[in-house]
């Protein structure tokens, strides 16, 4: 990689230091470090002026993902430090799916999303179908949803799908992550169902704007048929929103 042979031939007098915001993964030469929250980037332009991070210098801060942003930490007032340049490296995190309801639909979902390279956790009370036998690669939470969700911190990084067909379980996760600042959120039934869903949102204060969020029927339209063609299209559709957002 370029950013590595970069680090390579810096001098050994370079300090690296590892600026972890928040919502992003950081690394330097020497793996993942803490970061300041004084740091945290959604996008390159909010990447805060060098002089406000208040680095030693010379300094190589990396800390994200597609380019490396050269910006120069000016001389400090009496501090004989020479001005350097902070190369910042951006890494975006891995999106996050959250599926809801442990489903043969939700099996074929989780194959397709580890491919993708999703964080992936399954939520469903139900503990007896959703088991590490049935999920194996992926984070199971046996809660309710909207206590399960409770302790996540959502981003447009975060989408969301409901598969289970039952309101009580499916309508607590759309109540809670309609509130957030989430990415995709679907769901599944037919027009008639999700008709219904709409009515039951509607009576609990959500407008249309906010039902309009809700991707139902799930799924891109290529006549999907069995389980492992259903995620197909549901995946396809999130990769859809991701990359048109």
């Amino acid at each position: 990689m370029a950013s590595t042979n970069l680090i390579a031939s810096l001098s050994k007098s370079t300090t690296m230091v590892s600026i972890k915001p928040v919502k992003y993964r950081c690394m330097t030469s020497a793996g993942m470090a803490t970061m300041s929250p004084a740091a945290v980037v959604n996008k390159a332009s909010d990447i805060p002026p060098a002089s406000a991070l208040a680095l030693p210098v010379p300094t190589v801060v990396i800390c994200a993902k597609t380019s490396i942003i050269p910006t120069t930490v000016p001389k400090r007032p009496n501090s004989g430090a020479m001005a350097a340049t902070v190369l910042i490296h951006i890494i975006d995190p891995k999106p996050r799916l959250f599926i809801i309801g442990a489903v043969h639909i939700a099996q074929e979902l989780v194959k397709l999303a580890t491919i993708a390279d999703f964080e992936i956790t399954l939520i469903d009370p139900r503990d007896h179908f959703a088991t590490k036998k049935r999920f194996p690669n992926c984070q199971i939470i046996n809660d309710w949803p909207d206590i399960a969700l409770s302790k996540f911190k959502f981003d447009k990084a975060t989408h969301l799908v409901t598969l289970t067909h039952d309101p009580k379980i499916d309508d607590p996760a759309l109540v809670y992550s309609l509130k957030k600042n989430i990415g995709y959120v679907g769901s599944l039934g037919s027009k008639k169902t999700h008709q219904k869903r709409c009515e039951r949102l509607s009576l609990l204060g959500f407008n249309q704007n906010d039902l309009n969020k809700i991707h139902g029927p799930i799924g891109l339209d290529i006549k999907a048929k069995n389980p492992a063609e259903i995620a197909i299209s549901i995946l396809g559709e999130i990769i859809q929103f991701r990359r048109a957002n």
